[in-house]
């Protein structure tokens, strides 16, 4: 429902300029850019593109929202940018953003506190990303759930060499970061990319995967860069990277991760971390 339209007037089906009439359990998206300003459950019945250079998709603007991609694309067609994003959430707490793909973004999903206001208790599943000019899934937030996404191509342009690719970034606290793929993450002109970077207290990152088979990628890039305290590292593989797992973090704990073909398996301030085996 749009900000100010009343509530009855959606129920009689009347149209709005934002949302189509939609089935029992989700008001449709039919126009970027969205806000969404009142709790609820959006979805998509076709794929949306971003028109311009500039812009957000998406923006969640209250708590308790559901954009459930439905199988569907949310998509920015602009070319190399440091300037469109796809999913925003800024302070808001409750989301979930779930089962669809996002494509040729700057930064696929955006989630950051508002001044002293967490993001919280938001669920990111089952998203494709592709294609993001330098990040993918950007999260700040505690207590959320980052789980069984594929994001692909993560890759920097020499135009926008002052940033760095960040498949997953996550900070925050008592976040879960589980089942998710990371293939092909590079920056340009050898700056560092990130498959995943961790910057989380009291987290649990597990059974997840990253790769490159990017030419000369690998000579720049991190699977794994934990830069937190107090998390658990479990399970994960990380292959053909420069650092397959970078721990610099005090008081984490880790335990069977893999990796394979890779310039370093484990460094950073290992001796700050607690190694409970199994770990290759």
């Amino acid at each position: 429902m749009n900000p100010g339209i009343p509530s009855w007037l959606g129920m009689l089906g009347l149209a709005l300029p934002l949302l189509a009439s939609a089935s029992n359990h989700c008001s449709v998206l039919t126009t970027l850019p969205a806000t969404l300003s009142d709790p609820g459950v959006y979805c998509l019945a076709d794929d949306l593109q971003l028109a311009g250079s500039s812009g957000t998709a998406v923006t969640i603007a209250a708590d308790s929202v559901t954009l459930d991609l439905d199988g569907h694309a949310l998509r920015s067609k602009a070319g190399a940018n440091a300037a469109t994003i796809g999913v925003s959430v800024v302070g808001h707490r409750y989301f979930n953003i779930v089962n669809g793909t996002l494509a040729g973004f700057a930064q696929a999903v955006y989630v950051r506190s508002n001044g002293d206001t967490p993001a919280k208790g938001g669920l990111l599943a089952k998203l494709e990303v592709q294609r993001s000019f330098f990040n993918g899934l950007s999260i700040v937030c505690d207590g959320c759930v980052v789980r069984d996404n594929l994001v692909t191509d993560t890759v920097t342009p020499s135009t926008l060499s002052g940033y760095y690719a960040t498949a997953i970034g996550v900070e925050g606290s008592g976040n879960l970061v589980s089942g998710n793929r990371v293939f092909n993450t590079a920056s340009a002109s050898g700056q560092s990319a990130f498959a995943f970077a961790l910057g989380t207290s009291g987290s649990t990152v597990t059974n997840n995967f990253a790769a490159n088979t990017i030419a000369g990628a690998a000579n720049s890039a991190y699977g794994f860069l934990m830069s937190g305290v107090d998390d658990l590292l479990l399970a994960n593989q990380a292959q053909n990277l420069s650092n397959c797992y970078w721990l610099q973090e005090q008081h984490m704990k880790y335990r069977d991760n893999l990796s394979g073909g890779c310039g370093t398996a484990f460094g950073g301030a290992l001796q700050a971390a607690t190694d409970l085996g199994g770990n290759n």
